[in-house]
């Protein structure tokens, strides 16, 4: 070790040697689930003390609530694997295994079904695997979407399903649930994410009491307060905290002056060692690249190091997670993206950052999360905390002690006023107890404030905050504001959701963008009727409305605001300007009218006001907000237009992820919710423009503007990517009439006379 570094603390977490808990194949397991595990796990495997725990708790059968706590390395997947598929086999029961990320999803589906095949070929009952995440990119399904009819278990991400029960008509479905199975625990505590989690269990604790809850993590604090919050469903919950880990950890907290030159140590001495690996994590995705950059410069095989961030692209992120699985890739240097869930084990782990700019110090659960991703296989690890300082490792108590802080609810934080309040931290942020005011108004049909009130006060957060009745008064009478719910006429404060309401609650978007985009439709209608009474004999407003017009709505949705581009330059503004003039006229935005400050039917102002979003009123403020938005949705334009996600990325200068797992996603289940709010059941007059925006949300996710080829019969998404891998990214390419060259594609012999004779007919 570097001269230059000093050790201020050091120590050995885990077992030495595997434990002898009581061996696998003696556990009462279904004969194909047995042999299946003993194919994957080997003849002597042994149970590990969290593992023997759960079974001698009845994990496998009986209809108990669990919330276990173990340290990565410890056999919790195993504990709901085993409890999951012994119901799936023994009694054909559905099961849900939420994870947080999607990339895992797509991970642990693949896990699922290699058993789930291994099982067939030992005699056992099929078990069908199915992945449901919301994005349509990826599972061709939305939020809003019923769940996967089919199928023992579904994994999903905690979006997805809180969205799926607040469906009445889901309701049957989420009952039938035998075990929903909550992996990443901790995320009830996470800032980010936490209020979604602590919404779900709440209502899973609502609808489905008859159904058992798994919790696993590594870090769950205040597991007691966490159980006794749980057990208020009626069910009995069991909870157990485990400090076994197999391998073992040797972790050291490091003072190190040069913080990069002791990395570029510790790189070299794993490179020496043939079957070793290093995880380094960094603050910022400029960090990890610059680092990673340096350290190939370094080494003799610069290919054996990379970087990996959320705005890598998904190829490029599945490329390395899994040459670092193969060990071509060697030293990975990473962002927080990897702290959990996805597999990436190393023999050793670096945490150069332990301390966030304008989020401040790591919390020793994040440590924690990170450090224990070392160690492989039989192979020990090594865990290095980097400080500053000494007066930065104010957390080596807590750490040596394995005390995590205990899991602050997020839906109203402690602290943060009284239960109700909207806590917006930003004027552009959505509030989730509107969310929830407007579901239980939709899920209950009628509702007044004090049953919004006696919902909230089953949540995690009621355990820490008082209920505030009159908060809950303001939260409806602002859904009423937003043309989201009515009040029952002649009743005393009792509440029912119109069709907007119901479409927003029902589809998952947040009640302030469905307000917002219910008062665009109709601030263009009542313009239109103004053009009419003036004499005006055109068509109106809304079917004037092009691609990019409804690009630039979906990109006002609050959701989609952390993905705009940034304000842009004087040349970003001409260029935006130059590719409006190209447009040929029927396909110039009606929106790019009203750019003008002193537009006397709707100046920027009003424009920037009706999608409620805040600006400065001076004119040149106006342009530059304006502009962005433009800007952001002239990129996805050209995207749907068929310029590809690595080419975007440049001529933007953004990062290929950012946009093809941040923005794309976002905007194509934005376009899908207002389709829903067009649709002739729920608005007047208005299937026109949900036809036209199915086909530029199809449009727009294949990259290419095949959408309407979808709309034939025998042709789905597979065939039409086929297409686009092909280079066919327009609707007019000649390929299209051409049937040997689709078939060349990969496409049937019928598939491809199916549109050669629909380009045929287009082009008469």
């Amino acid at each position: 070790m570097s001269s230059e570094a000093k050790i201020l603390y050091e120590d050995v977490v885990g077992a030495a040697f595997r434990s002898e808990g009581p061996h696998l194949p003696g556990v009462t397991l279904p004969d194909s689930l047995q042999k299946a595990l003993l194919e994957t796990y080997g003849v002597e495997a042994r149970l590990s003390p969290p593992q023997e725990w759960a079974l001698d708790h009845g994990v496998l059968r009986d209809r108990c609530s669990y919330v276990i706590s173990a340290p990565t390395n410890s056999g919790k997947t195993l504990i709901a694997v085993l409890r999951i598929f012994v119901g799936a086999i023994e009694t054909g029961s559905r099961h849900v295994y939420v994870v947080p990320l999607k990339a895992l999803a797509e991970e642990k589906a693949e896990d699922f079904r290699a058993l789930a095949r291994r099982i067939a070929a030992h005699g056992g009952p099929e078990v069908l695997v199915t992945v449901s995440t919301g994005d349509y990119q990826i599972t061709s399904d939305f939020f809003g979407s019923p769940p996967p009819a089919e199928g023992q278990i579904m994994i999903c991400t905690p979006e997805r399903l809180e969205v799926i029960l607040r469906n009445p008509d889901n309701y049957q479905w989420a009952r039938q649930v035998a075990t929903y199975c909550v992996d990443e625990f901790h995320l009830l505590g996470e800032k980010e994410r936490g209020s979604t989690v602590e919404i779900l269990l709440t209502r899973l604790m609502a609808l489905c009491p008859d159904s058992s809850l798994i919790g696993l993590s590594a870090t769950i604090g205040g597991i007691d307060a966490v159980a006794s919050w749980l057990s208020k469903a009626g069910r009995k919950v069991l909870q157990h905290e485990s400090a076994y880990r197999f391998p073992p950890m040797y972790r050291k907290v490091v003072i190190a002056g040069d913080k990069d030159g002791f990395v570029a140590e510790r790189v070299r001495n794993v490179l020496n060692e043939p079957q070793s690996s290093l995880l380094i994590f960094v603050y910022r995705k400029a960090d990890a690249e610059k680092l990673a950059k340096t350290l190939k410069s370094q080494i003799p095989v610069p290919e054996e190091t990379a970087f990996f961030h959320a705005g890598l692209s998904l190829a490029e992120r599945k490329r390395i997670v899994k040459g670092f699985r193969d060990r071509t890739i060697r030293i990975l240097v990473t962002t927080t993206s990897l702290k959990m869930g996805v597999n990436t084990p190393a023999t050793e782990v670096i945490v150069r950052d332990t301390f966030f700019p304008g989020a401040g110090r790591l919390k020793v659960s994040d440590l924690l999360q990170m450090a224990g991703r070392a160690g492989r296989g039989e192979t020990p690890g090594r865990a290095w905390i980097l400080v500053d300082r000494e007066d930065d490792a104010d957390f080596l108590e807590d750490l040596a002690n394995g005390r995590v802080d205990d899991l602050v609810p997020q839906l109203v934080r402690p602290g943060r006023g009284r239960m109700g309040a909207t806590q917006k931290d930003e004027k552009d942020r959505c509030s989730p107890l509107l969310g929830i005011a407007l579901t239980e108004v939709v899920a209950r049909g009628r509702v007044t404030a004090q049953e919004i009130a006696h919902f909230v006060s089953n949540t995690f957060s009621a355990t820490k905050t008082d209920i505030n009745l009159v908060s809950f008064h303001k939260l409806l009478i602002d859904l009423e504001r937003g043309k989201l719910i009515y009040q029952v006429e002649n009743s005393q404060g009792l509440y029912s959701p119109t069709k907007l309401g119901r479409t927003v609650s029902l589809t998952g978007i947040s009640p302030e963008s469905g307000a917002m985009l219910g008062g665009f439709l109709r601030a263009m209608i009542s313009l239109s009727v103004k053009e009419a009474e003036k004499g005006s004999t055109g068509r109106g407003y809304l079917r004037h409305l092009t691609d990019l017009d409804l690009l630039f709505l979906a990109v006002a949705a609050f959701e989609a605001r952390d993905n705009w581009l940034p304000r842009p330059s004087s040349q970003a503004i001409e260029g935006t300007q130059s590719y409006l003039e190209s447009l040929a006229v029927e396909e110039k935005p009606v929106v790019n009218l009203w750019r003008d400050p002193q537009s006397k039917d709707f100046p920027t102002a009003r424009l920037l006001s009706s999608l409620k979003i805040n600006f400065e009123p001076d004119d040149a403020a106006l342009e530059k907000v304006f502009y962005r938005l433009m800007r952001t949705a002239q990129m996805l334009h050209r995207h749907s237009c068929g310029l590809p996600i690595l080419e975007i990325a440049a001529v933007y200068g953004i990062h290929a992820g950012m946009f093809e797992s941040g923005l794309k996603p976002t905007i194509t289940w934005v376009l899908n919710c207002l389709a829903q709010i067009c649709d002739s059941d729920k608005a007047y007059k208005l299937d026109f423009l949900k036809v036209r925006i199915y086909e530029l949300l199809e449009n727009l996710s294949l990259g290419a503007t095949l959408g309407r080829l979808l709309d034939l019969p025998g042709i789905g998404r597979k065939t039409v990517e086929k297409l686009v891998g092909g280079g066919v990214i327009t609707i007019d390419h000649p390929a299209l009439l051409n049937a040997d060259q689709l078939q060349s594609f990969g496409l049937t012999t019928s598939q491809a006379s199916t549109i050669s004779s629909f380009a045929a007919f287009r082009r008469r």
